[in-house]
């Protein structure tokens, strides 16, 4: 999770991640150039490992993030966006059922991140890409955001 603003947003990110119905993660918070320090309750939980890329942008933090990981799947999600509880068990389930397939998504709901207002959900099934077979997931992501966002990947 790359990270250069810090502050309520990825506290609640790193909660979402905490929720995951899913154990068997690890996170990966990239700090950025954050602004804040981060609160000691995210720095003390063995799960949560903070690197520090010293590049700017978005892009260098997410790569340190994929080089650093340990796992066989990687998921992406930003300091302001929330995952519900199942989505990484969803998704995961989705790929070992397809050996198949190397990718898949979820659907988002994009919530404006001044009102809390949601301003879009798009349903989007489960893709695996290089599947054969290509049945709807139901895994949800919340975007705080007042724009357009990337699609939930998992990746394996």
């Amino acid at each position: 999770m790359p990270s250069s603003r810090g502050g309520p947003w990825l506290e609640e990110a790193v909660q979402s991640v905490l929720a995951q119905t899913y154990s068997n993660w690890e996170l990966l918070l990239v700090d950025n150039g954050l602004k804040w320090p981060l609160p000691a309750w995210i720095t003390d939980i063995d799960k949560i490992k903070v690197l520090h890329e010293s590049r700017s942008g978005i892009s260098f933090a997410r790569n340190a993030g994929i080089l650093a990981a340990k796992g066989c799947y990687v998921a992406l999600l930003d300091d302001d966006d929330r995952w519900r509880p199942q989505k990484l068990d969803a998704q995961v389930h989705a790929l070992q059922s397809d050996p198949d397939a190397s990718l898949c998504s979820c659907d988002l709901i994009i919530i404006d991140e001044v009102s809390g207002d949601r301003l879009q959900q798009d349903f989007l099934p489960i893709v695996r890409i290089g599947a054969s077979n290509r049945q709807g997931v139901h895994a949800e992501y919340d975007h705080v955001s007042s724009g357009p966002s990337p699609v939930c990947w998992l990746l394996r």
